[in-house]
């Protein structure tokens, strides 16, 4: 398989980042292609490909074909498969076990929808056990699995893998050392890595070039949790304490009265909580007695009210204005503090359509530093299955952690790194 050209924002990755950025596209490469596509010798190809396969984590699959001229046939390298890495999603209604191996083959998964466990401990039970049932179902040994990786919404202190708070588990409280917890049930030198879903997701555009270079913003509303992420210039923005990009946490109204999770009032998380939108429904619903969405039990979905809207239903239609509304001011106040080229609502179960696109224009073009009729931002729909790309995206983190974690890469050259992938 030829590899093309490293793109430009991939050559600022030192040479070995360069040499492993290589095998992510899960195939198999000789030692010419991987020179030609990274510019450096094969003599310096060799030396990395060497740190890599004494621990195993590149093999050699094979022999390609003889050149042109003939001669000896090349040898072929590639990401193992026999190593393995457990990703976890554990969002409140989802929670699902994806077992990969490194080169990025999904071997099998657990899922189930129930909500988050009373306490991080029990949670770290249940991934624990459902994992080592899922490792016998399919003969793979501890050993063999290399990592686990844990999606959780909420904020995440990277340097010491804690769950500082999340909203959604606001009932475990603050700091859970949920790695910790984890550890006793995977080997010793298993990593396991806590993260965010929205940066995740986030990191999964970066793949896409027309993003590489611009500020990014990531919207998604899924499972009642209005989360967000902010990419500039291929970079995940984190902050001091792990607070940008949440989104959902925004003030947007400091007058109402309910209280958030996080403990604040007005966030747009709880301004555009589906019981809020029931509410109006009830509240509007006389006027409206042949809304599909008083059918049933009255609570429907995100998606189910913006398929209405998308019809001309004029109760789905309020609360789809009452949205807008409530968004105008996000969108507002990113573009004065983050000026995003891009804002991304991502996600199938928020089915955003261009006229629900066209409202928030229409609020925003009143902020009079976008003039002569130019659109602030690019606002995109990204109809995503968000817990397909949390598997994906963790297995992609997850994965470049690892590789770049080998004992005798810590001695190599790790100046002028970009994360490729989420991180």
């Amino acid at each position: 398989m030829e590899l093309p050209v490293l793109k430009d924002i991939e050559q600022n990755l030192s040479i070995p980042d360069r040499v492993l950025h290589c095998f992510l596209d899960g195939g198999s490469h000789d030692v010419n292609e991987i020179a030609a596509a990274v510019g450096v010798s094969r003599q310096t190809v060799m030396k990395f490909l060497q740190f890599f396969m004494r621990d195993q984590l590149i093999v050699v699959e094979g022999k390609g074909a003889s050149g042109a001229s003939g001669g000896k046939k090349p040898l072929l390298y590639s990401l193992s498969t026999t190593l393995y890495l457990l990703c976890v999603t554990l969002w409140n209604e989802a929670f699902r076990i994806n077992l990969f191996n490194i080169r990025g083959d999904l071997i099998d998964r657990i899922s189930l929808y129930i909500p988050l466990p009373e306490t991080a401990q029990a949670a770290a039970d249940n991934i624990g056990q459902l994992s080592a049932m899922l490792l016998e179902k399919n003969g793979i040994s501890l050993s063999d699995v290399k990592g686990v990786s844990v999606s959780v919404p909420g904020t995440v202190d990277r340097k010491t893998n804690m769950l500082v708070y999340s909203p959604p588990a606001h009932f475990w409280g603050p700091n859970i050392p949920l790695a910790e917890y984890l550890q006793p049930f995977f080997s010793d030198s298993t990593m396991i890595f806590i993260e965010s879903p929205e940066k995740i997701h986030t990191g999964m555009y970066y793949l896409e070039p027309r993003y590489n270079r611009t500020r990014l913003v990531v919207l998604a509303v899924a499972h009642d949790v209005v989360s967000g992420c902010l990419m500039e210039n291929g970079h995940i923005l984190n902050g001091t304490h792990s607070l940008i990009g949440e989104l959902g946490h925004m003030t947007v109204d400091p007058d109402d009265s309910e209280e958030c999770e996080c403990g604040s009032h007005g966030c747009l998380q709880k301004m555009m909580s589906l019981p809020r939108l029931w509410r109006i429904l009830r509240r509007e619903g006389p006027a409206f007695p042949d809304s599909p969405l008083l059918a049933g039990d009255g609570a429907p979905t995100y998606r189910e009210i913006l398929t209405a809207a998308r019809d001309g239903d004029g109760l789905a239609l309020l609360c789809e204005d009452y949205m807008v509304k409530q968004l105008s001011v996000l969108l507002h106040n990113l573009s004065v503090f983050f000026d995003p080229d891009y804002v991304i609502f991502a996600g199938k179960d928020f089915p955003v359509s261009s006229a629900f696109i066209d409202k928030l224009y229409s609020r925003i073009s009143s902020f009079r530093f976008f003039q002569n009729g130019v659109k602030p931002f690019e606002i995109l729909f990204d109809d995503v299955d968000l817990i397909e790309r949390d598997a994906t995206g963790s297995m992609l983190t997850l994965r470049w952690r690892l590789l770049r974690s080998a004992d005798a890469y810590l001695h190599l050259d790790m100046e002028g790194f970009i994360y490729p992938t989420p991180m």
